[in-house]
């Protein structure tokens, strides 16, 4: 059972690092490539924003940990899901800017500084908050429907012995059926 849970979690933060990226990358192509949102200070070349992919890939787990997502719990609802990814996804987006300004200001050589090596649109921030929340929850209303559909076929479930019909007996079974 331990094994199981800790496969989940390292599976959960996997996949909450990769959709970051990619919920990035996609906040930057639809920012300034799809046309939609007229471009008023220059293009930034792509390789600007992948300069903070190593950001984006540490600080979204990083915001879900302290949001509590990697504690598995199973009595935890969708709407509980949503809020905690969301308020986790906030979290990282402030991380982010907070660590872009950091090295930004304090780290990067001149030359970085003159041409903006790691200024990121705040147009950009609030798409990626925006497909970061949408496609974190996706994947994990995914996964909470794969691990159901396995109990509902008695896969990875443990069988239990209640001795006894009483009310105290009842008590325990619908206590363990939530």
């Amino acid at each position: 059972m331990i094994r199981h849970n800790r496969l989940l979690v390292t599976f959960h933060v996997i996949s909450d690092a990769f959709l970051g990226l990619a919920a990035f990358i996609l906040a930057y192509a639809i920012r300034f490539h799809s046309g939609l949102i007229p471009i008023t200070r220059g293009l930034p070349p792509l390789r600007q924003y992948l300069n903070v992919l190593p950001f984006i890939a540490v600080v979204v787990p990083l915001g879900f940990f302290l949001q509590g997502l990697y504690r598995l719990r199973r009595g935890r609802s969708r709407v509980d899901d949503f809020f905690a990814v969301f308020v986790g996804s906030i979290l990282a987006v402030v991380f982010g800017v907070v660590a872009t300004l950091y090295v930004q200001s304090y780290v990067a050589g001149d030359a970085a500084r003159n041409v903006g090596a790691y200024q990121v649109s705040q147009l950009v921030w609030a798409l990626f908050l925006t497909f970061n929340v949408g496609l974190t929850f996706s994947s994990r209303e995914l996964m909470r429907e794969v691990l159901e559909r396995r109990w509902r076929a008695g896969i990875g479930l443990k069988r239990i012995l209640i001795a006894g019909s009483g009310d105290l007996g009842r008590l325990v079974a619908d206590k363990i059926l939530e």
